[in-house]
């Protein structure tokens, strides 16, 4: 499987976008979407889904979307933000826990915890966004995998 999205190119082992590339953790699915600006989602081995989005550089700034995901917990329980630059690559993860309001106003119909693991990775032609919401149980499970994986992006080398 290999679908060029125009801003992405998703095979089975790999993402590779503006500039980055991930490779795909053994037992991990990557499939792309086809939807702009949804172009992939990574299911991790306990079902956990990852939403990957591109806008470009017309996402807004780093700290703009931090602010945004954060505001879609009310009340909120929990909030950390990591910035970070692994080989490299500028990146800022934050994670909220709290009864969750997705963009469109929505809150979990059984009024649940939620948790959001949400990261903004700057590539060299704009920036890849990454989220996944969940019960906080099913994200503590997979926590440092998630965040190993979205730390994993590197600059693609051009031969």
């Amino acid at each position: 499987m290999t679908a060029d999205t125009g801003m992405a190119i998703v095979t089975a082992d790999s993402l590779r976008v503006h500039g980055l590339v991930w490779g795909v953790p053994h037992g991990w699915d990557l499939s792309p979407t086809g939807t702009h600006p949804r172009i992939a989602e990574m299911r991790t081995p306990g079902k956990l889904e990852i939403l990957v989005f591109s806008l470009g550089r017309g996402g807004g700034t780093v700290t703009a979307n931090l602010q945004r995901w954060r505001g879609q917990f009310q009340p909120l329980k929990d909030s950390a933000i990591e910035w970070d630059t692994a080989g490299g690559v500028a990146s800022a993860i934050g994670q909220w826990t709290g009864n969750y309001r997705g963009g469109d106003g929505s809150v979990a119909s059984d009024g649940s915890l939620r948790t959001m693991v949400g990261a903004v990775v700057e590539g060299p032609a704009g920036q890849v966004f990454f989220k996944v919401v969940a019960e906080p149980q099913k994200v503590r499970a997979e926590h440092d995998a998630i965040l190993r994986w979205i730390r994993s992006g590197k600059t693609e080398s051009r031969s």
